[in-house]
C-alpha cells in the first residue's frame, strides 16, 4: 500500500486508478482488511490523493463501501494519525454523499 501511495504522486497514475473498473474498489478494500494499520493509513492516504479532486473517484469509493470501511477502522485501534485522516475523507466524502441527497 505504501508503494501505491507513492506513485499516486503521478497524475497518470491516478487517472489510470480511477479509469480502472476495479481501481478504486480494490483500495477501499484495503482500508480495514490490511494486516497492519500503516496499510491502513497508506490505503486512506492514497484514497485521499484521489478523490480530493476527482468527482467519479468519490462516486466509485462510495459505491464500493468505503464509509462503512472508514467507521470501522475508526472504531479499530488505529493510530489517532490515521484516524485523523480517515475523518478528514469523510468530511470529504460527505460532501458528495449530500449532493445525492
Amino acid at each position: 500500500m505504501a508503494r501505491l501511495e507513492q506513485v499516486l504522486g503521478i497524475e497518470r497514475t491516478k487517472e489510470e486508478l480511477i479509469n480502472n473498473p476495479n481501481g478504486v474498489k480494490a483500495v477501499v478494500k484495503m482500508v480495514f482488511r490490511v494486516s497492519d494499520h500503516e496499510g491502513s493509513q497508506s490505503a486512506v492516504n492514497s484514497l485521499m490523493m484521489v478523490c480530493q479532486e476527482s468527482m467519479e473517484a468519490r462516486e466509485k469509493a462510495i459505491g464500493a463501501g468505503v464509509l462503512t470501511q472508514l467507521l470501522l477502522l475508526l472504531q479499530s485501534q488505529c493510530s489517532g494519525r490515521t484516524k485523523t485522516k480517515a475523518r478528514t475523507l469523510l468530511k470529504l466524502l460527505r460532501s458528495k454523499w449530500a449532493e445525492e441527497k
